[in-house]
């Protein structure tokens, strides 16, 4: 009695292991204006979020660790729209303008 495997049956490569994302640097020149207007119009408090969260997506992409650096960005975003949002109602913003961004931001960060 033979135990023998087919050739058939092993294993090939999984079909969830994520691919090398190629566009990083295409993305992150589409996205630095963006982020570089919400800092400057946000303040040093948004500046520093970006900041500091750029630095622990980089640190966690360094480390292959992708879904923690795609966690990373997601709340980064998020932590930087409620600063962005906070910096606006303390500022002199006439309140339709503070409701209309919060209403476009929701949806963004909903993502």
């Amino acid at each position: 009695m033979s135990f023998a495997t087919s050739s058939s049956s092993a294993p090939g490569p999984s079909r969830f292991c994520p691919a090398p994302f190629a566009y990083n640097g295409r993305v992150a020149a589409a996205l630095l204006p963006c982020l570089a207007i919400a800092a400057a119009i946000g303040g040093s408090m948004v500046a520093a979020i970006l900041l500091v969260g750029a630095m622990v997506i980089y640190l966690m992409d360094s480390l292959q660790y992708r879904e923690g650096a795609f966690t990373s960005a997601w709340a980064t975003l998020a932590i930087a729209t409620g600063a962005f949002l906070f910096a606006l109602t303390e500022s002199d913003a006439p309140l339709p303008l503070v409701l209309g961004t919060a209403a476009a931001m929701v949806p963004a960060c909903a993502g």
